[in-house]
């Protein structure tokens, strides 16, 4: 996402197949951030505003920090809403 100056992603339409997919959130550097998000924030605000972009597009895509240790478990099916 920091590749792009896009503020405004497609939605995703959930797969009609077991798909799962997990996105490793990693901290932009401080122009990246800039560009993208529009103000320098802490790589935790970073996260959460990536998390609230990435369920706005696909609710059906799991997200967690580059660092996670549980990505096994995020691949696991969800209950649906």
């Amino acid at each position: 996402m920091a590749d792009t100056q896009g503020r405004i992603f497609p939605t995703l339409d959930p797969p009609k197949s077991k798909v799962r997919a997990v996105v490793l959130i990693i901290p932009a550097k401080r122009s990246d951030a800039i560009l993208t998000l529009g103000k320098q924030l802490s790589g935790p605000e970073q996260f959460q505003a990536r998390v609230r972009q990435i369920g706005e597009m696909a609710p059906w895509i799991s997200a967690a920090p580059y660092f996670a240790r549980y990505i096994a478990e995020l691949l696991k099916p969800r209950a649906s809403n």
